[in-house]
């Protein structure tokens, strides 16, 4: 039987994917792995015409895979490459039928009843799909996809992306014949989109506070003739963390040796410094100064689940360490300025 192509009819319908990126994590939502790539759940078809025979096709040709995403702060791009295209044939009860050598295009299917696969662009079944009766071809449809994780997460720090949703979209076309009444081979063309929505939580320090005083009290032993002191403090810090935050600590007074200077100048008291993680929040150490010695430059304070609030205490004390002899401290006042440095782990 001679076939004949006859003026294409075309259909359109979107397809949104969602991903969570928390810094640099990006975690997608209802993405699933498949021949070629990944692809979302089944959507249904929106309208279709019913035929008694067709032949799944793949991509017209392969969209730019370089996506611009737009949101509340400076727009980025990010790969995103469509690869193939699936159709699930529902109840339609279809077999493989005649050969559809005469058609345009190259093969490039994977018939597993009820799916259909075809990756890459100009592809087509091998076969005619035939049905006992005039029926819809297929009842769902969805993508096949890759996206480089890599690059949403580089664009988004590289842009200093607020917290928000950003939107990306790629156009893309699918062809497949279906055979009319009269035993004639049309294209139908079905316009697609591929809309990828990222709800950003930027990993961010919104504000930090401290509570309380490392003001200390010298106490006396005029037994062992030892002097020491203690202070606690509360530090809140408030934003969006992932995996914590970086802490950093620089001295305003020149010298390596963390220690507290007499007024006059002429006398100083080595002092530590303790961490002490509360909630959630948990000190990588416990003991950041060790009389007087930086022990870790950069004193991270890590969460297990991401948090819009860390809490932890800082512990300042002397002669606890190590002894202080009473002889060796003059009467007045001790004085650190520090200067605390709070930055996300990204």
């Amino acid at each position: 039987m001679l076939l004949i192509l006859l003026p294409l009819r075309v259909d359109a319908q979107t397809f949104i994917v969602q991903a969570v990126v928390q810094g640099s994590d990006v975690q997608w939502k209802h993405i699933l792995p498949t021949d070629g790539g990944d692809t979302l759940l089944w959507q249904p078809v929106v309208s279709n015409e019913a035929t008694s025979a067709w032949v799944p096709g793949g991509l017209v040709s392969f969209p730019s895979s370089n996506v611009t995403f737009t949101g509340p702060g400076p727009s980025f791009d990010a790969y995103v490459d469509i690869k193939g295209f699936q159709y699930h044939i529902g109840g339609s009860g279809a077999v493989e039928g005649a050969d559809a050598s005469s058609l345009p295009g190259s093969v490039n299917w994977t018939f597993s009843p009820p799916e259909i696969s075809l990756v890459g662009a100009g592809v087509r079944a091998a076969r005619w799909l035939e049905h006992m009766s005039p029926t819809s071809p297929f009842a769902f449809i969805r993508p096949i996809f890759a996206v480089d994780d890599a690059s949403i997460a580089d664009g988004l720090l590289s842009t200093g992306a607020i917290n928000g949703t950003y939107r990306g979209r790629v156009d893309f076309s699918v062809t497949y014949f279906i055979k009319s009444y009269q035993g004639v081979a049309m294209p139908r063309v079905r316009q697609h989109s591929l809309v990828i929505e990222l709800i950003y939580e930027p990993n961010q320090v919104m504000s930090a506070s401290i509570s309380g005083s490392l003001s200390m009290t010298a106490d006396y032993d005029v037994v062992a003739k030892t002097v020491s002191a203690e202070a606690i403090a509360g530090v809140n810090i408030v934003g969006n963390f992932h995996s914590g935050v970086s802490l950093t600590l620089r001295r305003e007074s020149a010298g390596d040796v963390y220690q507290l200077e007499h007024e006059h100048g002429d006398n100083a008291i080595p002092y530590s410094l303790d961490c002490i993680g509360t909630g959630a929040s948990r000190c990588e150490a416990f003991k950041w100064i060790h009389s007087g010695v930086n022990a870790y430059p950069a004193f991270n304070i890590v969460v297990d689940r991401p948090q819009t609030v860390i809490n932890f205490d800082l512990k300042m004390s002397y002669g606890k360490d190590m002894e202080t002899r009473a002889e060796d401290v003059l009467s007045g006042l001790y004085q650190e300025t520090l200067w605390l440095s709070i930055e996300p782990i990204l």
